[in-house]
């Protein structure tokens, strides 16, 4: 079993390798499999979704934005406070206006924050690597765990992946597992989780 300091690298270079316009086909394919699973649970409303941070080439979650507007979807994104290791929820909607913050974050101006995690009906996570119990590879520090601890216990936490599930990672014990995961070509959601 490789480390997550192992799979965190091979797959920041398989993003990389990926190159620009296959990472973009592949955004806008994860975003109609997005739209598509929403669609299916219609009681979804309330969506909380990550800002790509280019330099880690990560999906183009631009694209669903734009989709969960038009399908008037309640959308929040999080500002992250670096010195406390928190997200903080804030409230997104069309006109929002960003800049780029610390660590090359897209961060909305003049933020609303959220004081309620526990609204959300589903987060989309962003992540590395993922196997098929729902084990993610994150960037290592730890901010989505601690997420998800604030939010509801029902909210669903599904992973947005340019690839497939890899074979089995490593798991500590802080770790949150993912509900489900979608990618370019489909979704899977895990039925057991533990």
């Amino acid at each position: 079993m490789r480390t997550k300091s192992e799979v965190r690298a091979l797959f920041l270079q398989k993003r990389k390798d990926l190159g620009e316009t296959e990472r973009q086909r592949r955004s806008e394919r994860i975003a109609e499999e997005a739209m598509r699973f929403l669609a299916e649970n219609s009681a979804l409303k309330h969506i909380h979704l990550f800002l790509p941070i280019e330099r880690l080439y990560e999906v183009n979650t631009w694209v669903l934005l734009e989709k969960l507007f038009a399908a008037e979807k309640q959308v929040y994104s999080s500002v992250s406070d670096f010195d406390m290791h928190e997200m903080h929820t804030v409230l997104i909607h069309k006109d929002s206006v960003f800049t780029t913050g610390i660590y090359g974050l897209p961060t909305p101006i003049n933020p609303v924050r959220i004081a309620d995690d526990q609204q959300m009906d589903v987060i989309f996570v962003p992540l590395l690597a993922f196997d098929l119990r729902g084990v993610r590879v994150g960037y290592g520090k730890g901010f989505y765990d601690r997420f998800f601890a604030t939010s509801s216990k029902d909210v669903m936490k599904i992973g947005l992946s340019y690839f497939e599930e890899t074979e089995l990672l490593p798991r500590e014990s802080h770790d949150v597992l993912l509900d489900g995961c979608i990618f370019p070509n489909g979704s899977i959601y895990f039925k057991e989780k533990g």
